[in-house]
């Protein structure tokens, strides 16, 4: 009975622990995955960053070209509006390169130019093996003879015309970026033996690229072709050839959906990569000639009208322009009173930005880690917005955010796709954009009066409402951060000169990967208060992992970060002065 005592207690034992194993073996997971996300969210800024300036040429390049404005073929006006369609043009037709290139360079851990020019070589010979893998595998299944008796997987038609559709879009760079960076990381280092020498270090990468292109372009042309099907098959769910009333509550769904994932992914960052496959890679079919085009932004600027085009943008528009500055209000209206007009200068300025552009991290931020549960009222009311929107039929794009300015510039644009995608009469009258400021009111008074509420009812500490005295009280006098520089070491000093293993951003947040950061760290990062462009901010540090922190400093992030660069390159310089 002993022994069976100890044999019982010894399985206990080492069932605890590979329980403890597998834990941590999870936990490592999630954390590698994380932090390959966060990269990855990062990385799609170097080519998102292009698309506004590009998306505003285009419009306004569409309305200088417009005969409804009595614009004539030939005239000056039109040449002018020709030019900025062909610069709008050069970009949204690299789109895939631009994502090649700019995921190869911030993958790369030195950053280096050779790796971006890598990560354009890996792509062109993805794009190219895609042109023949494909038929390989697939040239004889699902056969159809619409298409000539040519295969489902491989061919669409084109008006009449039938052509070979295997199109990965973004994804196509992306991938190639990723598989460049990897074996840039790798390989960059490498000695060869004298007689190639020549062929060590960087110059060996394309080498090695040559060699890993094929395997990964093998894989890809046995996934890809059935992921496109299913593309197109969930795209002409929602957005059938024939879209009417009763198909609009399917659409109304999937954007409402689409819309609270979006804005619950905006906390982490990750909102980005969710958006690649529905900005700029869901499928959508012209109604001239039924060619596809990939994303709902390139097919909402496209010259040929695109049915339905606009399908997960138009939501956004009340919430950024008209919902997150009421919250803002109701957040002013609830500070203490002697704290209001320092609240209100800080949230006014957000709130504009917010209106204007679209941009609305900062605004979200004020809230989203001091009360979550009004953030998860803030994704609730987001989701009835955007049904009202897109079930109404609207349908108003964007190059960069639903700000006003993208609004003025969209709405000829929207009344044409309306046009198009709906029957004349109620349904156009409904659809028409203008319908947004009327939606947006009411939103915005849903925003306000909630989140006035939820604060007053449940003494939520947002801005101006701190228990303590507020850190905002001192702020001129104890951190006079109106300077970069200042704010970069105030952080630096906090998490510590060894501590911090990098430093980079995106539009609005600083991502730093450290060795590790305790409660207390955290808390005086808390407390840090620092003026930028003469509005108040709170750093609103989070953890994303174990090793991935996140501050939120606005759109001035970049220089904030080059600062903290300059930092480490100071710390390494007296280190190696120092010997250590």
């Amino acid at each position: 009975m002993e022994f069976k005592h100890i044999f019982s207690s010894f399985k206990k034992l080492k069932l605890i622990s590979n329980n403890f194993q597998l834990k941590n073996t999870l936990k490592h997971f999630r954390n590698k995955t994380s932090s390959g996300l966060q990269k990855l969210a990062k990385s799609l800024m170097f080519p998102i960053a292009i698309l506004p300036i590009a998306a505003i040429l285009s419009r306004v390049g569409g309305l200088m070209m417009t005969k409804d404005f009595g614009i004539t073929e030939n005239s000056v006006i039109w040449y002018i509006g020709s030019i900025l369609q062909v610069i709008n043009g050069s970009v949204f037709d690299n789109l895939s390169v631009l994502f090649a290139i700019g995921v190869a360079f911030s993958f790369a851990k030195d950053n280096r130019g050779e790796a971006a020019l890598i990560g354009f070589f890996a792509y062109t010979i993805l794009i190219g093996l895609m042109t023949i893998l494909p038929k390989v595998f697939y040239s004889t299944i699902l056969l159809d003879i619409n298409l000539e008796n040519k295969s489902k997987l491989l061919y669409q038609l084109k008006g009449n015309e039938v052509f070979y559709s295997i199109d990965m879009g973004v994804l196509s760079g992306i991938i190639a970026g990723i598989l460049a960076a990897t074996c840039y990381n790798r390989f960059q280092n490498i000695k060869l033996p004298t007689a190639l020498s020549f062929f060590s270090g960087r110059r060996f990468v394309p080498l090695v690229v040559i060699l890993v292109s094929l395997p990964s372009a093998i894989l890809v042309a046995i996934i890809w072709p059935w992921l496109q099907l299913g593309f197109l098959s969930f795209g002409q769910v929602i957005i059938p050839e024939k879209v009417d009333s009763s198909t609009r509550h399917i659409q109304w769904g999937v954007a409402s959906i689409y819309t609270m994932l979006n804005r619950a992914l905006n906390a982490s960052g990750l909102m980005r990569i969710f958006n690649i496959y529905f900005f700029w890679q869901h499928p959508f079919t012209t109604s001239q000639n039924g060619t596809i085009i990939n994303g709902d932004i390139p097919a909402f600027l496209s010259n040929d009208l695109v049915i339905g085009a606009g399908l997960f943008q138009s939501g956004f528009f009340p919430i950024m322009m008209f919902g997150l500055p009421a919250a803002a209000l109701a957040i002013i209206k609830c500070a203490h009173p002697d704290q209001r007009k320092k609240v209100m200068a800080l949230l006014l300025g957000v709130a504009s930005v917010s209106f204007l552009t679209g941009v609305t991290e900062p605004l979200e931020f004020s809230f989203i880690y001091a009360a979550p549960v009004l953030f998860l009222v803030h994704i609730v009311l987001s989701g009835i917005i955007s049904a009202i929107t897109v079930g109404l039929g609207i349908r108003i794009g964007f190059g960069f955010s639903a700000g006003l300015i993208d609004y003025v510039l969209s709405f000829y644009q929207s009344m044409k796709i309306a046009k198009i995608t709906w029957e004349p009469g109620i349904s156009q009258i409904w659809a028409n954009p203008g319908w947004i400021l009327p939606i947006g009111i009411l939103g915005g008074g849903a925003y306000y009066f909630s989140f006035n509420y939820l604060i007053k009812k449940f003494n939520y500490q947002t801005l101006g409402r701190e228990q303590t005295v507020s850190e905002i009280d001192n702020l001129d006098n104890s951190l006079p951060l109106s300077s970069y520089q200042l704010l970069a070491r105030e952080i630096f000093d906090i998490l510590g000169k060894d501590n911090i293993i990098s430093a980079d951003n995106c539009i609005t947040r600083v991502r730093m990967v450290v060795k590790n950061v305790d409660a207390g760290k955290i808390e005086q990062l808390n407390k840090v208060r620092f003026k930028v462009r003469k509005i108040v901010n709170k750093l609103n540090p989070k953890m994303v992992s174990d090793k991935d922190l996140q501050l939120g400093i606005g759109n001035d992030a970049q220089f904030v970060v080059d600062e903290l660069k300059k930092c480490f390159n100071h710390q390494r310089a007296y280190n190696k002065e120092e010997g250590k």
